[in-house]
């Protein structure tokens, strides 16, 4: 299931202690709503450029909108693509 903007809106962390909660996306993979325990949310973009697995913040929910962090997440993984292609 992806992620819906009433999804976005209406996320609230409902973790153990400080576990990292994330909502993921299915377009693109690895897009995710990261919500924190004081109630801050972020976009965040989890990928593999190696055998390393990374989790880049995109931006604040706020001053991004999911469009916007999706877009953002594109951007993102082609530049990864491109730089793997080039080693």
């Amino acid at each position: 299931m992806g992620l819906t903007n009433r999804i976005v809106e209406t996320a609230s962390y409902r973790g153990q202690g400080n576990a990292r909660e994330v909502f993921w996306d299915d377009d693109p993979v690895g897009l995710g709503l990261r919500v924190f325990t004081s109630g801050r949310k972020t976009f965040v973009l989890s990928f593999r450029p190696n055998v390393t697995t990374r989790l880049l913040t995109l931006g604040d929910f706020g001053v991004l909108r999911l469009e916007d962090a999706r877009k953002r997440a594109r951007t993102e993984l082609l530049a990864v693509e491109i730089e793997q292609a080039a080693l």
